[in-house]
């Protein structure tokens, strides 16, 4: 199946991985870079006895057919969170990592990974909240 238009896919974005700490107590962190991702920001604003309030969902859409993500500066491939291991090449997104997206930073809550035709992962849908 032919990937989806990139005129439809006009975001970037970065996820930040947290991976461990060093010696000196300082965050080890992994940072991958997403081209070519469609982001969509849904802003509600709920009424309520005590007041309004605002609350942001936002969900962002990766076609595996067209991947172009670099983890400190290097192409890598996706692999399910369940698959993996901590290498050089691949790249996996996890509950709780940062994404940022034009200056704002959300934390992921859920992803969803769309195999329609089989094993292979067509999209990968990422929710988040910020």
């Amino acid at each position: 199946m032919p990937r989806s238009p990139r005129f439809l896919r006009p975001h970037t974005v970065q996820i930040i991985h947290k991976v461990g700490e060093d010696d000196n107590l300082e965050m080890i962190e992994e940072v991958i870079t997403l081209n070519y991702v469609k982001f969509d920001n849904n802003e509600n604003l709920s009424q309520s006895s005590s007041g309004k309030q605002q609350n942001t969902s936002s969900t962002f859409v990766i076609d595996c057919r067209d991947l172009h993500a670099k983890k400190n500066s290097m192409k890598c491939k996706y692999l399910s969170n369940n698959k993996y291991d901590n290498q050089d090449g691949y790249f996996s997104i996890f509950v709780g990592d940062i994404v940022k997206y034009n200056c704002k930073e959300y934390v992921v809550n859920g992803i969803n990974e769309v195999n329609p035709f089989g094993r292979r992962i067509e999209f990968i849908e990422v929710s988040c909240n910020g």
